[in-house]
């Protein structure tokens, strides 16, 4: 069995994030309300939860390598200063003590067995069986009878259990972007002010005729909750395509990916993957920049239904914006669920299927070879490129067929040249200055000012005031923000559309 300080050994190190250069210098963090560091307080209330504080930690007492200090001293000022101090790093360890109930470095334990998904205890056979190879990092629901409602997060480690997507421990890079995105999930719940759920309908007409409905928020034990910018679909749309439920998630997943990015730079680390939900962080930098970057990653900490109804909620205009980019970033992403919502989608099955039957191709087999996937997942593929991948699937051991006749040759060319039109489309949504997601949404700002000042996100911020009070946590920038947001009702157009 390794010995904690070779899992641990880049914290022990002369260099960049050795524990000596970098705790020491943290330690030099004094709060200013309390005149101590702030490493000290942090350490605190990580002995106050049930929170591993170290890859490894079935070490007794303080670990040499307190890497969850580390981490959470990052996280907390960092989130601070990403909100210009509208939430202190106080308020950020208050709400992760206050919905984070377990933390886990590499596997769950024993005792774990009232941490709960699909159903299934995560100690479990079935659990393990069906589920622990699909996740890196892990959140999951805490029940117990009678207590409130709480989350419980796990970094499965890929060197010491084999699993297929755990992360490895040993990389600092790792450890900080999983956490920062993992934490920042912790942070995007909020407790409801009422006690029912909250739906929402738009008026879009689908491909059955009917409207679609959205579930906002869910009944928990203790109450309801928002969980970031998810919503559910129930409705006949849902029904029909997808099992009774759709979720749609993808904006929220863009939010913590985004933040946790952000929180890297912050100190000083390097984003490694940029493609990972690369149109949902795009969204979600774009809903920053029309409402302001501070205040809008402020109210999704904090407030994160505000952003909800600001985008679903579109008064008489003819776009429900949340659902409308989840659409695009599910079709974008090949897991368009609703036909006429998922062009792309359907598209690319209808070319995977006809290459396949023209090739007279293994179907598994060209569904598993991972070249095949990444051809279609480009923003531009022209005809040449197209034309050279047909010459090699036809080159494929799996391919039986090495000509293609005229008739299939015809019929990919149509089939193609409807797919660089739906390309073309998505790339319009996505990028276009003029007439993409951004665009419509700062133009949508402007409509509703009729004394040419600009909407900003100050009113999601007085909503997040809200839920701060109402769930104790307190802090003493309050004040400041209230006075801020007293003073802040009306921003100039053109600071709110670049992003200030």
């Amino acid at each position: 069995m390794r010995k904690l300080s070779k899992v641990v050994g880049f914290l022990e190190e002369d260099g960049e994030y050795s524990k000596q250069s970098l705790l020491k210098r943290y330690s030099h963090d004094i709060d200013e309300e309390e005149n101590r560091p702030k490493l000290d307080i942090i350490r605190e209330i990580i002995e106050q939860n049930d929170w591993d504080i170290a890859p490894r930690s079935n070490i007794n007492g303080r670990n040499k390598a307190e890497v969850t200090l580390m981490i959470l001293y990052e996280y907390s000022t960092g989130l601070e200063r990403l909100t210009g101090g509208k939430i202190s790093y106080k308020d950020v360890l208050k709400k992760l003590s206050l919905y984070m109930g377990k933390f886990r470095y590499g596997d769950w334990r024993e005792e774990d067995s009232d941490c709960i998904y699909d159903n299934a205890p995560v100690t479990s056979d079935e659990f393990k069986k069906k589920h622990k190879d699909k996740f890196g990092a892990q959140a999951v629901t805490i029940e117990r009878e009678g207590e409130p409602f709480k989350k419980a997060l796990v970094l499965y480690d890929i060197n010491e259990f084999g699993i297929n997507n755990g992360i490895n421990l040993r990389d600092i890079n790792e450890i900080r972007h999983t956490m920062f995105h993992e934490l920042t999930h912790i942070m995007e719940i909020s407790k409801s002010l009422e006690m029912d759920e909250e739906y929402f309908e738009t008026d879009d007409q689908n491909d059955l005729g009917v409207k679609r409905r959205f579930r906002n928020s869910k009944k928990e034990s203790d109450g309801v909750y928002f969980v970031g910018v998810s919503t559910a679909e129930f409705d006949d749309l849902a029904d029909k395509y997808h099992g009774g439920r759709i979720m749609h998630n993808q904006i929220t997943e863009g939010f913590v990916e985004n933040i946790a990015r952000k929180l890297l730079e912050n100190v000083g680390d390097k984003v490694k993957d940029t493609d990972r939900y690369f149109h949902a962080v795009k969204i979600s930098q774009d809903i920053m920049d029309v409402y302001g970057e501070q205040d809008t990653i402020y109210s999704f900490v904090t407030d994160s239904s505000s952003i909800i109804r600001e985008l679903e909620d579109d008064g008489k205009e003819e776009h429900d914006f949340l659902h409308m980019a989840s659409d695009r970033i599910m079709d974008a992403t090949f897991n368009g669920v609703i036909p006429n919502k998922s062009p792309k989608t359907k598209i690319v099955e209808e070319l995977v299927t006809r290459i396949i039957s023209a090739c007279r191709a293994d179907k598994d087999l060209t569904y598993k070879d991972k070249s095949n996937r990444e051809f279609f997942d480009r923003r531009v593929v022209s005809k040449e490129d197209f034309n050279d991948f047909i010459d090699v699937m036809l080159k494929k051991p799996y391919s039986k067929k090495k000509v293609l006749n005229q008739k299939d040759k015809k019929e990919l060319d149509g089939l193609f040249d409807e797919y660089n039109r739906v390309l073309h489309d998505e790339n319009e949504f996505f990028f276009d200055e003029e007439k993409g997601f951004k665009a419509m949404l700062a133009a949508r700002l402007r409509k509703r000012n009729y004394d040419n000042t600009a909407y900003s996100m100050t009113d999601l911020a007085k909503g997040a005031l809200k839920v701060m009070t109402k769930n104790a946590i307190h802090s003493s920038k309050i004040d400041q923000i209230r006075q801020g947001i007293q003073g802040k009702d009306h921003i100039p157009e053109d600071e709110v559309l670049d992003g200030k």
